[in-house]
C-alpha cells in the first residue's frame, strides 16, 4: 500500500537553520580539535575525565558563548566540590539561578555541608526544600545556630509524624525530641498508626517496641490480621468493643475484601453489630465490600450497591453501578445510574456517550442522537465511537506545525537551547531535564511553540511533551509524530501486524523515549520487560537481548512487535483482549473474559475493574485511528476494529509484559 510521506523523518530548511544557529563557528579550531561546537564540548569533557586541567581551560575558553558552556563549568566544580569556596558555588548559583543545573549543584551542596555538619554556611546557601535530608540538616543547623525553640521543635516533630522511615540525616534530629522529652507515648503511637496506615507494618512493629509491651502485641496482631483476615478477624483478642479493635477489624474487612469480597460479606453480617462502628465507619465498609464485589463481577454486586444507604452512595458507588449494570445489559438501571451522579460526572464524555446509548436502547433516539452529536467534534475515544453511532466522518485534522526559526523563543528561553544540544549530543536524560524544567517556565502558548520547534527537530518525545503542558489537545499533529517510520514499517509488515497500531502501543508506552526504564523493569519504547524480551528472542530463535541492547530502538521494536504478534494470535485476532493483554498481562485478560455468552467490546472495556487497563485500551484504539492518518492508511472504524468479545480458543503461548 502507498503510505503518504509525512514532515516527520526529514529536516526542513528552518529546522537545519536553527540547529545551525545554534552551532555557530568556532574560529581558529587547533590541529586535531573540530572546528563545531559540539565537538569541542565532547572533548572538553574528555580533557576534564582525564586531568587535562591546562587543555581543558583552553577549550573551555573558546565554548563560552556554547548553549553546553555552564555545563562544562558544572561539572569542573562538581568534580572538587569538597574544596570549592563559597563564593566559586554563590558565583555559579546567582549566574545560573533559575536553571536545572544551579538547583542540582545547591542540592549537592546542601549535602556536602549537611554531611560535614557546616551549620553556618548551610544556613547562608538554604532556601527551603521538599528534600527531607535537607530538611533535616536544616533543623540541626537552626538548633546549632539560636538554639532550641518552638519553632524548631515544631519542625523536627513533624519530621517525625510520617507513616514512613526516614533517612539516617534525621536520627540527630529525633535524638533531639528525645532528648528534650517530645517522644511521647501518645506521639509515638501516632506515628506508629501512620505506619501501620500506610502498609509499613514492619516499620509499626519497630516503633511500637518504644512504647510498651501492650502496644507491640496489638501491633503485631494488627499486622497479622492484615496478613491473614479471614483466618483472624474472629480472633477471641479482638472481641471487646475497643476503638482500637474497631479500627483493626475495619482494616482487616476491607483487605479481605479487596481478594474475597463475598467471604468479607459473609463475616460482616456478622462482626456488624458486635462492635460500636459509627455510621460513617459502617458506610466505609459497606461501600468498600460492594465495590470490590463489583470489580470481581460477582452476581450480587448489583444488589449490594443498591442496598447502600443513600448516604454512602458516593460517586464511585454511581460509577460502578452503571458498569455493573453495562455489563449486565440493564439499560435502564445504566441511565438510572448516570442521572444519580452529579452534575459535573455526568457532563464527562464516558457518561454523555452511555447516557447516549442507554437513552438509545429504551427507545428515545431524537435525545440519543443530541448527545452523540454533541460528542462527534471532540478529539477522542468516545467521539469516535459517537461518530460511528452516526456514521459521520472522524475529527481528526493532523494539520501541519508550523515550526519557524524558533531564535526568538530560544533566546527568551536559554533552556531550550540546551535541551536540543543535549539531544544532539546524545545526553538525553539531561536534555529531558532541561526540558521539562524550562517548560515548567513558560506560558501556554509559548509551550505550543516549544512544540513545533522540537517537532521540527525531530524530537518526539519533546513535541508531546511541550503540546501536553500547552494544553493543545487538538494539536494532532504535534502530538501523533511518527519516528522510527521504517523500522515499525519493516517489522510489522513482517511480522503481518497494522504499524498504525504498533505505533499506537509505543506512543502510550514510552512516548518514543528510546531509553526508557520503568520503576517495574520495563524497558524501551515498547517496554517490555527483559524476561519477556528474552523468552521472545528464544521462541524466534534470535540472540538473547541484554538489558542495554532492549534500550536500542531496533532491538527493543523487533522483540515488542513479536510479543505484540503473540497476544494477537493468543486471542484469535481480537486487537481489543491483545491490547489489554499487553498492559495486564494475559492472565488477568483471562479472567475478565465473560463465561458463556458474547459482549461488544466497548461493553466489556468499560467493565475492566483497572482503571489503567480501561484507559490504556481506549487510548490505544484512539491513537490507532490518528496513526493511520498520520500513515496515510485507510481509516478502520471502531466499531469494525473493535471485535465483540467472549470466550475465545486461547493459544496459551504468551507470558506477561511488562507494558
Amino acid at each position: 500500500m502507498h503510505r503518504q510521506r509525512v514532515g516527520w523523518g526529514k529536516r526542513g530548511p528552518a529546522a537545519v537553520l536553527v540547529a545551525a544557529t545554534a552551532l555557530g563557528c568556532v574560529a581558529g579550531a587547533r590541529d586535531g580539535e573540530p572546528a563545531d561546537p559540539r565537538g569541542l564540548y565532547q572533548q572538553a569533557q574528555e580533557s576534564l575525565q582525564q586531568g587535562q586541567e591546562e587543555r581543558f581551560q583552553a577549550q573551555l575558553a573558546r565554548l563560552r558563548g556554547y548553549a553546553l558552556y555552564p555545563y562544562l563549568v558544572y561539572e569542573e566544580l562538581t568534580g572538587r566540590l569538597g574544596d570549592a569556596r563559597d563564593a566559586e558555588v554563590r558565583a555559579f548559583l546567582d549566574e545560573h539561578e533559575g536553571t536545572v543545573l544551579a538547583r542540582r549543584l545547591r542540592h549537592q551542596w546542601l549535602q556536602q555541608l549537611g554531611e560535614s555538619r557546616e551549620w553556618r554556611r548551610f544556613l547562608t546557601f538554604y532556601p527551603g526544600s521538599d528534600d527531607t535530608a535537607l530538611r533535616c540538616y536544616a533543623v540541626r543547623a537552626q538548633v546549632d545556630r539560636r538554639g532550641l525553640d518552638r519553632d524548631v521543635l515544631d519542625a523536627a516533630e513533624s519530621l517525625w509524624l510520617v507513616g514512613r522511615s526516614q533517612p539516617d540525616a534525621c536520627d540527630p534530629v529525633f535524638d533531639l525530641l528525645a532528648r528534650e522529652g517530645r517522644l511521647t507515648r501518645e506521639l509515638r503511637w501516632r506515628r506508629t498508626l501512620k505506619a501501620i496506615g500506610a502498609g509499613r507494618s514492619g516499620l509499626a512493629r519497630y516503633l511500637a517496641r518504644d512504647i510498651s509491651p501492650a502496644a507491640e502485641a496489638w501491633i503485631e496482631l494488627w499486622s497479622e490480621v492484615l496478613a491473614r483476615p479471614g483466618a483472624l478477624l474472629e480472633d477471641p483478642r479482638l472481641r471487646e468493643d475497643t476503638a482500637l479493635t474497631r479500627r483493626i477489624v475495619a482494616d482487616g474487612l476491607t483487605t479481605l475484601a479487596s481478594g474475597d469480597p463475598a467471604r468479607a460479606h459473609a463475616l460482616w453480617s456478622r462482626l456488624a453489630e458486635r462492635y460500636g462502628f459509627s455510621p460513617e465507619r459502617r458506610h466505609e465498609i459497606e461501600r468498600e465490600i460492594a465495590l470490590q464485589a463489583a470489580y470481581e463481577h460477582l452476581p450480587q454486586a448489583a444488589a449490594w450497591l443498591g442496598d447502600l444507604p443513600e448516604a454512602a452512595q458516593t460517586q464511585p458507588v454511581h460509577v460502578w453501578q452503571a458498569r455493573t449494570a453495562l455489563r449486565d445489559g440493564d439499560w435502564q438501571a445504566l441511565r438510572d445510574a448516570i442521572l444519580a451522579m452529579e452534575a459535573r460526572h455526568r457532563e464527562e464524555p464516558v457518561w454523555r456517550y452511555w447516557l447516549a446509548r442507554a437513552l438509545e436502547r429504551n427507545g428515545h433516539d431524537a435525545a440519543a442522537e443530541r448527545l452523540y452529536g454533541d460528542l462527534v467534534g471532540e478529539v477522542g475515544y468516545y467521539g469516535l465511537l459517537a461518530s460511528d453511532r452516526l456514521a459521520r466522518p472522524y475529527a481528526i485534522d493532523l494539520g501541519a506545525p508550523s515550526v519557524g526559526s524558533g531564535e526568538a523563543l530560544m533566546a527568551e528561553h536559554p533552556g531550550l537551547r540546551r535541551a536540543h544540544e543535549l539531544y544532539r549530543l546524545g545526553e538525553a536524560v539531561d536534555a529531558r531535564r532541561e526540558w521539562e524544567h524550562t517548560l515548567d517556565t513558560m506560558p501556554g502558548p509559548q509551550r505550543v511553540q516549544a512544540a513545533a520547534l522540537a517537532y521540527g527537530w525531530d524530537w518526539a518525545w519533546a513535541a508531546i511533551r511541550a503540546a501536553a503542558k500547552g494544553e493543545a489537545w487538538d494539536a494532532l499533529g504535534l502530538r501523533f509524530p511518527a519516528p522510527y517510520r521504517g523500522q515499525i514499517t519493516d517489522e510489522a509488515g513482517d511480522l503481518g501486524l497494522d504499524p498504525a497500531w504498533v505505533y499506537a502501543v509505543m506512543r502510550r508506552e514510552s512516548a518514543f523515549i528510546a531509553d526508557i526504564r520503568s520503576s517495574a523493569g520495563a524497558l524501551g519504547l515498547m517496554q517490555l520487560m527483559p524476561a519477556t524480551a528474552r523468552d521472545e528472542a528464544a521462541r524466534r530463535d534470535l540472540p538473547q537481548p541484554t538489558s542495554w541492547q532492549l534500550l536500542e530502538p531496533a532491538r527493543n521494536i523487533e522483540l515488542g512487535c513479536g510479543y505484540l504478534r503473540r497476544v494477537l494470535d493468543r486471542y484469535d485476532g481480537n486487537r481489543v483482549l491483545a491490547t489489554a493483554a499487553y498492559n495486564a498481562g494475559p492472565a488477568r485478560v483471562d479472567e475478565w473474559l465473560p463465561r458463556g455468552q458474547v459482549v461488544a467490546a466497548e461493553r466489556w472495556v468499560e467493565t475492566i475493574p483497572y482503571r489503567e487497563t480501561r484507559a490504556y485500551i481506549k487510548a490505544i484504539m484512539t491513537y490507532t485511528t490518528i496513526f493511520e492518518r498520520r500513515l496515510g492508511d485507510e481509516t478502520v472504524r471502531l466499531s469494525a476494529r473493535m471485535a465483540p468479545v467472549g470466550a475465545v480458543r486461547l493459544a496459551r503461548t504468551a507470558s506477561r509484559t511488562g507494558g
